[in-house]
């Protein structure tokens, strides 16, 4: 897992166990400043999917466990705080999220060409230690995990 900052990082220590608890699983944590505002951003899941009323109890849940443990205060200043879903299109960033996905569509974009394709759209087949096995057009590529810029679910979409 990698998270971009200390404030991300100390939130995620913070808020993860009490999820857990809850039958919650924390997905991501984001710390980013868009315009004059900054906004922390928690994603969840769990079983079933996540409900606006699930943002709504987490939310009240995390905002006095980040005043008690001290993470506001290093955020020094206003924040927004959002709690959501990862969504349909999931990024995957971690070795557990990597395993959940295994014989799921996903897609994976590189930096540089394997096999003349930079976008693989497919199913991944495994997940080794330094690699993605993803089967695309019929083929299975093999995918150097460093030479990923972005992999997340692409499920299909049958409207």
């Amino acid at each position: 897992m990698t998270l971009k900052s200390e404030i991300e990082q100390r939130t995620w220590e913070v808020v993860e166990k009490h999820l857990n608890s809850l039958g919650y699983e924390l997905v991501d944590v984001e710390f980013a400043r868009e315009g004059k505002k900054r906004f922390l951003r928690i994603f969840i899941d769990k079983e079933g999917g996540v409900t606006i009323d699930d943002c709504v109890n987490v939310s009240r849940l995390v905002s006095p466990l980040l005043e008690v443990e001290g993470v506001e205060d290093s955020i020094r200043g206003s924040y927004n705080l959002e709690v959501s879903s990862p969504g349909l299109f999931r990024k995957l960033k971690r070795e557990e999220d990597y395993e959940k996905s295994v014989g799921k569509r996903v897609k994976i974009t590189t930096y540089l060409p394997v096999e003349n394709e930079k976008v693989f759209i497919g199913t991944l087949k495994e997940n080794l230690p330094e690699a993605f096995v993803v089967e695309f057009k019929g083929k299975k590529f093999m995918i150097e995990k460093e030479n990923v810029a972005r992999i997340n679910l692409e499920p299909e979409l049958n409207f």
